[in-house]
């Protein structure tokens, strides 16, 4: 599937590559809600608000590729229960780098106004991890040192402002195996950003 996902997008930029094709760079700052799926039992997740910083390229015209790099930090509120009724909350901190490899197409494609949507494979490096306060003993060991995601977005370029959300959906389990049983949770989550223009991407 990961390798299927990369050679199809390895497609689309040969097929979107034009010797005149525009260039696009795009900075851009957002707010991440990112949240685990399929939680263990007694164990409930949900997610806190956390930022991303970074940028993309769009390479091509109507129909483009959209690399990017960004570094974000995520929180997702933690509630471990047992039969005891003992309850213990925390928040679990990660920060991430992730690369994108996407291809997107402008629905609506004038001067100085653009309606695009994009969708690709992407993937999560995790630099650290722990808890806001220490009441779970998280750290970088308990999870995996990356995940593989698909992502989906809607943007418009408005004149030199760019804005953009989208949908991450993991395809890979985030949480190492503990003692021998496998856990199947899985990143998942929204993200909104906002951006400025800087290239010939808003030509026709």
């Amino acid at each position: 599937m990961k390798k299927l996902l990369f050679t199809l997008s390895i497609v689309f930029m040969l097929s979107a590559y034009d010797a005149k094709a525009q260039l696009q760079f795009n900075p851009q700052l957002g707010m991440v809600f990112q949240n685990l799926t399929d939680p263990p039992e007694g164990v409930d997740y949900k997610a806190n608000v956390g930022f991303q910083i970074g940028a993309d390229a769009r390479i091509g015209g109507r129909l483009h590729l959209q690399p990017g790099l960004y570094f974000s930090r995520t929180s997702v509120a933690t509630k471990y229960s047992n039969a005891d009724t003992v309850t213990i909350d925390d928040d679990l901190i990660r920060s991430n780098l992730k690369i994108k490899l996407l291809g997107g197409y402008n629905l609506v494609h004038k001067d100085g106004f653009k309606l695009r949507v994009n969708a690709g494979p992407t993937y999560d490096f995790l630099i650290d991890a722990g808890s806001k306060d220490d009441n779970i003993d998280y750290s970088k060991n308990d999870f995996e040192n990356g995940s593989f995601n698909l992502d989906f977005g809607l943007g418009v370029d408005i004149w030199f402002v760019t804005a953009e959300m989208g949908y991450s959906l993991g395809l890979t389990n985030a949480i190492k195996d503990q003692n021998g049983s496998s856990i199947d949770s899985k990143n998942a989550g929204i993200y909104f950003n906002v951006g400025i223009v800087f290239g010939n991407g808003m030509k026709k």
